[in-house]
């Protein structure tokens, strides 16, 4: 889930909207009681893929085919890596 701009903004909300695509957005009410524009991004490959995720939202609302490669710890270098023993 990607929050925006409050929804009382008009501007920034029709900005969010159009960037995102009028279909995938919608108003949530959060739990402290804000409204805020909203997208919702189908992301199967975990929080830290999110950004994954964003850019094969956006790919698909502009109709362009994108097959993600998702990258094994083996192969990131190691300053990206998280396994405790490379700390």
């Amino acid at each position: 889930m990607l929050l925006g701009p409050p929804a009382g903004s008009a501007g920034e909300a029709a900005q969010f909207r159009r960037f995102w695509g009028e279909s995938a957005c919608q108003l949530r009410r959060l739990e402290d009681g804000a409204v805020r524009e909203s997208v919702s991004i189908s992301n199967p490959w975990g929080a830290e893929r999110m950004a994954v995720a964003v850019v094969a939202h956006l790919a698909e609302k502009e109709g362009v085919q994108a097959t993600p490669i998702l990258l094994t710890e083996d192969l990131l270098p190691r300053h990206l890596q998280t396994r405790d023993d490379l700390r």
